[in-house]
């Protein structure tokens, strides 16, 4: 702890959002920080998400156009449900070491990279 003339600053809390790393990305809660999930904010508002799966690939996930939701409703010929659109969504959002996913490889992921990825989607896509 510090002392600053009459206040006491406690260097040990951290806070959020945390400061950049070298490559632009942050952690911008403590939930985000346990799970491994950082966000970086493009110059021209544009925001993704990125995450280390369980074998070591990364994966970014970005925020979609309207033009590309739309597209992805039309996905599995309009008959898509509600929590398939969250997948398709999150496929259409997500590369993996640079190369583009399908819905179809998302669902065959480990639960806990599968959580990630569709959780991103949703904060930058869905809410």
């Amino acid at each position: 702890m510090k002392k600053n003339e009459n206040t006491v600053i406690d260097e040990s809390v951290k806070t959020y959002p945390t400061p950049k790393d070298q490559d632009g990305f942050f952690f911008e809660d403590e939930a985000e920080e346990a799970r491994g999930i950082k966000t970086r904010i493009y110059e021209n508002g544009n925001r993704v998400k990125n995450v280390t799966l369980s074998n070591g690939k990364v994966a970014i996930v970005r925020e979609l156009t309207g033009k590309e939701v739309m597209e992805a409703r039309k996905y599995d010929g309009g008959k898509a449900d509600d929590a398939r659109i969250v997948n398709i969504v999150a496929a259409i959002a997500t590369n993996i070491d640079g190369k583009n996913i399908v819905p179809e490889d998302l669902e065959t992921f480990k639960a806990r990279d599968f959580l990630k990825i569709t959780s991103c989607s949703v904060l930058l896509n869905l809410l």
